[in-house]
């Protein structure tokens, strides 16, 4: 080989020093990670090793300043207190959290198929998130897992509501057999006669009571001595001694009622309704003038 100056990029010469391991630009010489040189902890700190190079990580920086208008911005809790508050509101300001927490509903958006009757309670949730300091984007996110769980929980307590009546059910008629409407229709009524005209009440003590047969067969045996006036404390209407016109007026509203006990399929409560028309009669109701 011919004696000069070699050739500086020859591969027996001095190596690329911007080069790292097989050329990889984001590694330090020698095959290192270019953060390797960095002092002390921040070699080691996650934040930094997620960033595959410089370049990046200055974009990150770049990104993070372009949020927050250019400010750092400063951990509130860090301050003292009589700063924390003015701190925390700064703070919130500069993540996005809005100043009115009426300013969140508009990205609450209710699930499909909500039950009729049922309703979220927008302006406390708004209120509650806005007092932890959310982003609108996560107190939306916030409100569908609400809304979500809650649906999920009262589908399943409807789920298990329903399979312990059909159990109730099932016991029931396998005890009572051809007895066992009519049983129900004692039961219902006897409870009707206790909770009154509040339908929204009997209904709440109702669906509590159908699911246990014990109960159940408890009120079928107070509603069938209540229908046979054996029960202390429950007269027979017919006790009291009516005008010959009340009693026709009474007559005609039984008879001429389709939906009245008198009409029952219940033998025990017809009976007892038969009873208590002929007690008008005696007192004055004539059957001829119904109408």
């Amino acid at each position: 080989m011919p004696e000069g100056n070699p050739d500086p990029n020859a591969s027996s010469g001095n190596p690329d020093p911007n080069a790292g391991a097989a050329g990889d630009p984001n590694a330090a010489a020698g095959g290192e990670k270019w953060y390797s040189s960095l002092e002390g902890d921040l070699k080691d700190h996650p934040t930094i090793q997620k960033f595959e190079s410089p370049s990046a990580l200055a974009k990150g920086y770049m990104e993070v300043e372009k949020m927050v208008g250019g400010e750092k911005i400063i951990n509130p809790f860090k301050l003292p207190e009589e700063k924390r508050a003015d701190g925390m509101k700064k703070y919130n300001e500069a993540i996005g959290v809005p100043s009115d927490p009426a300013k969140y509903q508009e990205l609450f958006v209710d699930p499909k198929d909500v039950p009729e009757g049922m309703s979220f309670n927008k302006d406390k949730f708004a209120e509650a998130v806005h007092d932890m300091g959310l982003r609108p984007d996560q107190a939306a996110k916030a409100y569908d897992l609400y809304t979500g769980e809650f649906l999920e929980g009262h589908r399943q307590a409807n789920e298990a509501h329903q399979t312990q009546l059909n159990e109730s059910e099932t016991a029931l008629r396998k005890e009572w057999g051809q007895a066992y409407d009519g049983n129900v229709q004692l039961a219902t009524r006897f409870l009707k006669a206790q909770v009154g005209e509040d339908q929204a009440e009997f209904d709440r003590i109702n669906g509590k009571f159908t699911t246990d047969p014990g109960v159940m067969k408890i009120l079928a045996k107070a509603g069938k001595a209540f229908s046979e006036n054996s029960i202390e404390g429950f007269k027979d209407p017919g006790s009291s001694r009516l005008t010959p016109q009340q009693a026709q007026e009474e007559y005609d509203n039984i008879v001429g009622n389709q939906k009245d006990d008198y009409y029952s399929d219940i033998n025990s409560v017809r009976q007892r309704r038969i009873k208590y028309v002929e007690s008008l009669c005696q007192q004055g109701a004539d059957p001829m003038k119904i109408g």
